[in-house]
């Protein structure tokens, strides 16, 4: 009977993800940036969901209120993020829900996800009480960055060298729909040039689909996304609470 707990406990802890440190794990990140190593920070939350479960995401939502995007329900965005989702790379770390935010998400992706268990990792690894860090950090990055967000933010200031910018439309998931091929195209020419370069993603639910054409055309690069915690730099506004400081978003720290 002892040997068939012992097989039982292993066989969980092969399922269940560690403890993870939310402040540790933001370090883990950022340290391998700092390093110059390649590889990819993807985030996934609860709009991705529903763009792959093929949910209708209306004018209601904080996607179109704050994000400015929707989704009628079927559409390629959601067939590329399966794709995304499934892959397993020593190279990728995949960000999720923590329990402490959306649980049910969180279970969701555990069930789709390929990866090892330590390529699991928060999606709010940027935000919350991690922001002021975050800040800290990228506003003493010194690397160049090649930066793919919305278009609202191709003139900005920015507290990185900015070697190119790449604007992305609003209603991103749209944009996708009706522009696949063409998009894809010229952001594979996009990358043919750099090695060993820093790119940042702030594109919504596409920057996954965005990393994953990357990576695939040039897996020497690293490639990262940062979602809104770049939006005080992108939109020049907090559109987040977690960006105030001293609110209970600010404070907050997630729990795996």
């Amino acid at each position: 009977m002892s040997k068939l707990k012992h097989y039982i406990s292993f066989f969980f802890q092969r399922l269940t993800p560690p403890k993870k440190d939310f402040k540790k794990e933001f370090y883990r990140i950022v340290n391998l940036v700092d390093s110059n190593k390649s590889f990819c920070f993807l985030r996934f939350g609860d709009g991705e969901l529903m763009i792959m479960n093929n949910e209708i995401v209306d004018k209601e939502t904080q996607a179109f209120k704050v994000d400015k995007w929707t989704s009628s329900g079927h559409n390629k965005l959601g067939s590329e993020l399966k794709k995304v989702i499934s892959i397993s790379d020593k190279n990728w770390i995949f960000g999720i829900p923590c329990k402490c935010c959306n649980n049910k998400c969180k279970k969701e992706y555990l069930k789709l996800l390929k990866s090892d268990k330590e390529q699991i990792t928060y999606a709010n690894l940027f935000i919350n009480s991690n922001y002021p860090h975050f800040k800290k950090w990228i506003e003493n990055l010194n690397r160049n960055v090649v930066l793919i967000a919305n278009e609202v933010g191709k003139n900005n200031a920015y507290p990185f060298t900015v070697l190119k910018y790449i604007p992305i439309p609003d209603d991103c998931v749209n944009y996708f729909e009706n522009n696949e091929k063409v998009f894809i195209q010229n952001l594979k020419e996009s990358v043919k040039d750099f090695s060993n370069q820093l790119f940042f993603i702030s594109a919504g639910p596409l920057s996954e689909a965005i990393i994953y054409y990357l990576y695939s055309e040039n897996p020497s690069n690293t490639y990262i996304d940062l979602g809104s915690s770049l939006d005080e730099y992108v939109h020049k506004n907090t559109t987040r609470p977690y960006m105030i400081e001293g609110s209970i978003y600010n404070k907050r720290v997630c729990i795996f």
